[in-house]
């Protein structure tokens, strides 16, 4: 999970500098800046593409892991009440032996 944070992060950094860069070749003149820019945009809009790609893969990480937290104390729960109960018929079977041997 935190490596796919810091992977946004340095993307969304690279798409910050491509901005800057892009800012910088307007400054350019005739052919050669139309044709920077265009590669400039191209290359922000892959990065913003793949930035909003990890947000989903980030939250679809979150909902696994709380799925798995759900899903390992439903377990526990069920393991306690089996325990529970294990107990009580060891509990009723004694009572049921005592009242026998009286």
């Amino acid at each position: 999970m935190l490596k796919l944070m810091q992977l946004k992060s340095d993307l969304e950094a690279s798409w910050e500098k491509t901005r800057e860069a892009s800012a910088l070749a307007y400054q350019l003149d005739g052919e050669f800046r139309q044709e920077v820019s265009t590669d400039l945009d191209g290359f922000q809009g892959t990065l913003r593409e793949l930035a909003d790609n990890l947000d989903t893969v980030i939250e679809e990480v979150r909902t696994l892991g709380k799925a798995s937290q759900l899903m390992k104390k439903s377990m526990r729960i069920i393991s306690d009440n089996e325990e529970s109960y294990k107990v009580d018929i060891e509990h009723i079977q004694d009572e049921m032996r005592e009242d026998n041997n009286t």
